[in-house]
């Protein structure tokens, strides 16, 4: 039943979508999604919030979990026109700032990944890449018969649809041989398996990194740019792609901390420029003074 109600969702939406303007679109899917965002949590013991780490800068006030809610509806229901945001009415929606690095990688014949962590409005940076006209897909964990039947619909309207979107963790070699084809992979730094390395901050705070993304682009010989796509407001985005890292930083080791401090430095002003964004990307930083992680619970309680 799920199934079926997802399916009437989805191709409702889109139907609605072709005959609003973005801005009423919002409009009118906004007093269902703050609804929809309340009653979730109606039930639910009621949230302390905690500040945020010192070295993000000035206090900032932390969004509810009802608002991060909201905006979780919002944003994933613009997931649902992929080929759509590269028409006029959706393609001003999304800033870009730092595309030359992208183009210059494969204008050159380099295979390239793109680094980035679950913060902001991640899950859209392959749809807006694919707007943009670079076949991109992400590296994801789990199994292929897990995605859902609205995904599968999603990457068969993408554009770029004979290209998967996604390849997962047991497909290792087709995620290789799609880069070596001149296409973009997105990799997770913020992942919880495989090595993880303690990349500093400032002041004794450290960032607990993955470093899948640093050894597949020394391993392959790819330029490994880092990327953020921060929501800043009424389906209005912006995609960042930093420099890429110097390929001295990529030498072939096990000490990856160059190549780590390059990418979380390029990161890191957007992290502080929209650091209620970045809730859950805050359970990976440690404090070495008193060597405490900040648990998710203490800033988000529960989700």
């Amino acid at each position: 039943m799920t199934g079926l109600a997802d399916i009437l969702r989805f191709w409702t939406l889109r139907r609605i979508e072709r005959c609003l303007p973005v801005d009423a679109l919002y409009r009118v899917l906004l007093p269902i999604a703050t609804v929809r965002s309340a009653l979730h949590y109606s039930l639910k013991r009621r949230e302390r919030t905690a500040p945020f780490p010192d070295f993000i800068g000035p206090a900032k006030p932390v969004p509810t979990r009802t608002q991060r809610r909201r905006t979780h509806y919002l944003n994933r229901t613009v997931e649902l026109f992929p080929e759509r945001l590269s028409s006029v009415k959706w393609r001003g929606r999304c800033r870009v700032e730092g595309l030359e690095h992208l183009q210059r990688a494969r204008e050159n014949g380099k295979p390239v990944l793109l680094a980035f962590c679950h913060v902001g409005a991640y899950a859209q940076l392959g749809f807006w890449l694919r707007a943009f006209g670079f076949p991109a897909a992400t590296l994801v964990r789990g199994t292929r018969a897990e995605r859902r039947i609205v995904r599968r619909l999603l990457d068969r309207l993408s554009p770029f649809p004979d290209l998967p979107t996604v390849f997962y963790q047991d497909e290792l070699p087709a995620a290789v041989r799609f880069i070596e084809t001149g296409n973009v992979l997105l990799v997770a730094l913020d992942a919880d398996i495989g090595k993880q390395i303690e990349v500093p901050v400032q002041d004794g705070w450290t960032f607990r990194m993955a470093t899948g993304a640093i050894r597949m682009a020394s391993r392959h010989g790819a330029e490994l740019i880092p990327c953020s796509m921060m929501d800043e407001g009424q389906w209005r985005f912006r995609l960042d792609l930093g420099e890429p890292i110097p390929r001295v930083c990529l030498a072939g080791g096990t000490d990856w901390a160059r190549a780590g401090e390059h990418l979380l430095r390029q990161l890191l002003p957007h992290i502080r420029r929209h650091p209620e964004q970045c809730l859950s990307l805050f359970t990976r930083f440690r404090n070495s003074h008193n060597d405490d992680v900040l648990q998710s619970k203490t800033v988000l309680n529960s989700r």
